[in-house]
């Protein structure tokens, strides 16, 4: 049985460069937020660059020092004066490699520079693009990342300041279109069907709106509340000695949101729990629990109202 050239630049090839930039693209846009990371424009253009190399299908040496160039280049534009490639270019990236060496030997990893974990970025994108184009059309099985990205966006939503709302929306209509496709071709590899542009059409086009009407329906729908509460007040609760306690060692004194256990030691908390700004004089109750158990205090099943914490 003949075998598909998987790297055929057809129209399938270019949705899936597509999609995969998509995809890639949601592990650079939250770094904005959750670390200093700055222009973050040059590294999306590199990314993009990388992608449309690898459809073109140049000349892997080619390939090889046009993605070098960019990368230096970028570097150029983001951390150095003068000219590029000139001797002092050359220099001073020189200086910066040997000292980020010591650091990496030391195991200082705070201390490298900005301009090295910048090149240490590209060159992990520059590899995770190949390899996601790899997994994409070579070997067909790209479910796995794409749980990745949705769990990491999960996360980074759940623990920083990140908002990935739009992020998990955009994951997935590209995630489910990539594993439909992906079907697709494994599909007409079994069945030896290689030449086929009206069975991707006939697939894709259903498929692309049924994710669509999904992805808007899901959307726009009612959403019910959460099942469980949020989990940071409750980690650092545990952090900061005043989550779910058993009474010993030294604790905080202040608001906290399980006093199932009281008892022990503690040492005075005066950290806010809310602020408001009045007109008038006013009495808040956070909280209310009418139950004592002999160990600490509960609230009755379905009367228990809270003030959300850190709201104006």
């Amino acid at each position: 049985m003949p075998k598909s050239n998987p790297y055929q630049r057809n129209g399938y090839a270019l949705l899936m460069h597509v999609f995969g930039f998509v995809l890639l693209l949601e592990w650079i846009l939250p770094l904005r937020d959750v670390t200093d990371t700055a222009n973050l424009y040059v590294f999306v253009v590199f990314l993009l660059i990388s992608f449309s190399l690898s459809f073109l299908q140049i000349l892997p040496l080619l390939s090889f020092f046009v993605h070098f160039g960019f990368m230096f280049y970028f570097i150029h534009i983001l951390y150095m004066d003068g000219r590029f490639l000139s001797k002092d270019w050359f220099a001073y990236l020189w200086i910066d490699f040997k000292y980020n060496v010591n650091v990496i030997w030391a195991q200082d990893w705070v201390a490298m520079t900005g301009m090295f974990r910048s090149i240490l970025l590209f060159i992990l994108l520059w590899l995770v693009s190949y390899l996601v184009i790899y997994w994409i059309l070579y070997r067909k099985q790209m479910l796995l990342f794409v749980i990745f990205t949705i769990t990491y966006v999960a996360i980074l939503d759940t623990f920083t300041p990140y908002q990935g709302n739009e992020a998990i929306m955009r994951l997935i209509v590209v995630g489910l279109s990539i594993v439909g496709f992906v079907h697709l071709e494994r599909l007409k590899e079994r069945e030896g069907v290689y030449r086929s542009g009206k069975l991707l059409i006939g697939w894709g086009v259903p498929l692309i709106i049924f994710i669509l009407l999904s992805a808007t329906a899901g959307y726009f729908s009612p959403k019910a509340a959460p099942i469980w509460p949020d989990p940071v007040p409750f980690l650092k609760g545990i952090g900061n000695g005043d989550g779910a306690g058993t009474g010993g060692g030294v604790r905080k004194i202040g608001y906290g949101e399980n006093d199932s256990r009281l008892g022990g030691p503690f040492v005075p908390d005066d950290s806010v729990v809310f602020q408001a700004e009045l007109t008038r004089t006013h009495y808040w109750r956070v909280e209310t629990k009418d139950i004592y158990t002999g160990k600490g205090w509960d609230s009755t099943d379905g009367e228990r109202a809270e003030l959300n914490r850190g709201a104006e």
